[in-house]
């Protein structure tokens, strides 16, 4: 995917990133990377039903699948041991899918999602757990921060003004 300020990368929220990424993609006209976890598309497998039926050809979609809630603690996620995010994907309606490993992150991925059409990446990789940090944000500073980056179509910075919750 190439770098422009013609795309827009949308990261995290658990749950809720893809079906955000729907809409950022639907409605902006502009190539849409979104990045999501196992345990977030968990939370929300309707999104990839949605995707599939709206279908636009300018969203591409990374899951993380780590077979774990490494955020709150690295809890397992039954996903992977059942059917497969890819099984899944595919019976959602989805037809551009395809798993990739960490060793293929910088190469084969990052091309594949690149091109045109609608698609998703499984990128398999081992759960790690980690001392997450807070975010120091106010869900009000994050969503007028969300609608501004919608409205310049640039993506967001997460580190950038290191504002805090007040």
């Amino acid at each position: 995917m190439a770098d422009s300020p013609r795309s827009f990368y949308l990261l995290g929220s658990m749950g809720m990133t893809i079906p955000v990424g729907l809409g950022v993609a639907t409605a902006s006209g502009l190539r849409t990377l979104v990045f999501e976890g196992d345990g977030g598309l968990l939370m929300n497998l309707g999104g990839l039903a949605s995707v599939a039926k709206f279908g636009p050809d300018n969203l591409s979609i990374v899951i993380v699948d780590n077979g774990a809630y490494v955020s709150t603690g690295c809890q397992e996620v039954n996903l992977s041991s059942t059917q497969g995010i890819e099984h899944i994907a595919r019976s959602c309606g989805l037809v551009n899918v395809c798993t990739f490993d960490t060793g293929s992150v910088e190469n084969d991925i990052l091309n594949w999602v690149g091109r045109a059409g609608l698609r998703l990446a499984v990128l398999k990789t081992q759960a790690k757990k980690i001392d997450a940090p807070f975010v120091p944000l106010a869900p009000e500073k994050m969503t007028a921060r969300f609608i501004a980056s919608c409205e310049q179509a640039r993506p967001l910075n997460p580190d950038r003004d290191g504002e805090d919750a007040n």
